[in-house]
């Protein structure tokens, strides 16, 4: 009888299958790629505006709003705006991070 619970157990080692992250991994490059106008939008995106609330701060169609991020995102490699988010807390820790920053030039 013990035989038989040993196989019903799910091996640990096996583990269980991976989801998929929230953010994608992301080349920090990529954050280069965007225009002056796109990091805007993706500021305005990580502080919670809707397209409507963005179009009206910038003098913008909702239309506009809505294809520049949608541009972003793609250029990011993202699909949804909250995974715009997340990379953009994630830069903004990234360079924040004094353990990041190398200081080379400075005396010890």
């Amino acid at each position: 009888m013990t035989e038989a619970k040993e196989q019903e157990r799910p091996d640990p080692e096996a583990g269980a299958p991976e989801e998929p992250p929230l953010q994608p991994e992301v080349p920090p490059d990529r954050f280069a790629a965007l225009s002056p106008q796109e990091r805007r939008l993706l500021n305005m995106v990580a502080d919670g505006l809707t397209d409507k609330e963005i179009g009206d701060q910038l003098s913008m169609p909702e239309r506009a709003v809505a294809k520049y991020i949608e541009d972003m995102l793609s250029k990011l490699g993202l699909q949804t705006r909250t995974q715009a988010i997340l990379f953009a807390i994630n830069r903004a820790f990234q360079s924040t991070d004094p353990s990041s920053a190398h200081h080379s030039d400075e005396p010890s």
